[in-house]
């Protein structure tokens, strides 16, 4: 599967199954949007990210709080352009 180009947003995307995606959908051509709420860890996944030389956003939310999730969608888009995939890892 090539996701050359694609966009995707990985919900919980710093730390443990959501960084592994976002990592290989990185090395699959797509570039992530990172939402956690972990600063740091979203900050390394940034970096290992764009290593790889895929563009990475970081959206700090807590998907815990429906105010801070409506946001998401429209940050990434902004950033990257709009998303064709999302995985829901947070929780």
């Amino acid at each position: 599967m090539k996701l050359i180009d694609k966009v995707a947003l990985i919900t919980g995307g710093a730390n443990g199954i959501g960084a592994s995606t976002a990592l290989e959908m990185a090395r699959l051509g797509a570039n992530i949007a990172i939402v956690d709420r972990e600063a740091d860890a979203a900050e390394d996944m940034k970096k290992q990210i764009e290593s790889i030389g895929r563009k990475c956003e970081i959206v700090i939310a807590d998907m815990r709080v429906p105010e801070e999730i409506a946001g998401c969608v429209t940050k990434t888009a902004k950033a990257l352009g709009s998303v064709d995939v999302l995985v829901h890892c947070a929780g």
